[in-house]
């Protein structure tokens, strides 16, 4: 199985004018999908991953070089052809600081990640599980602590792995999941 398919997505982007219809597109094979955090009081993946496959207007100066030459009439979109086995998200929680060149701040703001990705526009035909994430605390990527929630495959119980012990996970896992910056599905079919 080639990893892109195990472990990554194949995709393209494609850009296409709404007065004359040129149309460019761009295949690539990623082995992670990036989605930003939306504006509000709180982050929600399902509407993260919404807004990634959304189709975008592309707004002036962009315009049509190889069809009609007008500005602002492109729209982009984003189209994955293979779906991979196991579907890692990375989500943008580190902001540069406007004060501190080369520093970057964490996003504070908690992020709430299903445990069952459903179909989204764009997405998938079948169902992603929930099998880890990696999880940061502290407002600094050179600070603060890592841990990684997981579900065991043996028991489906819910670990925390934190430094150098694994126990399970005594609290409330969508707890553990909302400072998760690397999430990581499985196709619901390789679950079962």
């Amino acid at each position: 199985t080639p990893y892109w398919k195990r472990c990554g997505w194949r995709g393209r982007t494609q850009t296409t004018c709404n007065h004359c219809g040129f149309c460019t597109v761009s295949h690539h094979y990623d082995d992670h999908l990036t989605v930003s955090l939306l504006p509000g009081l709180s982050a929600d993946l399902n509407q993260c991953l919404q807004h990634s496959f959304a189709t975008e207007l592309l707004p002036a100066p962009d315009r049509c070089a190889d069809g009609c030459q007008r500005t602002g009439c492109r729209k982009k979109s984003l189209i994955t052809d293979v779906w991979p086995e196991v579907l890692c998200i990375q989500v943008k929680r580190w902001l540069p600081n406007q004060w501190l060149p080369g520093v970057f701040t964490k996003e504070p703001r908690p992020l709430d990640v299903p445990m069952q990705l459903d179909q989204f526009r764009g997405g998938p035909t079948f169902d992603y599980v929930l099998c880890s994430a990696i999880t940061h605390t502290g407002d600094k990527a050179f600070s603060g602590h890592y841990t990684t929630v997981f579900r065991s495959t043996e028991t489906g119980s819910w670990m925390l792995a934190n430094d150098a012990s694994v126990s399970a996970c005594s609290g409330n896992v969508k707890h553990e999941l909302k400072n998760a910056f690397l999430i990581f599905y499985t196709k619901k079919s390789v679950v079962a």
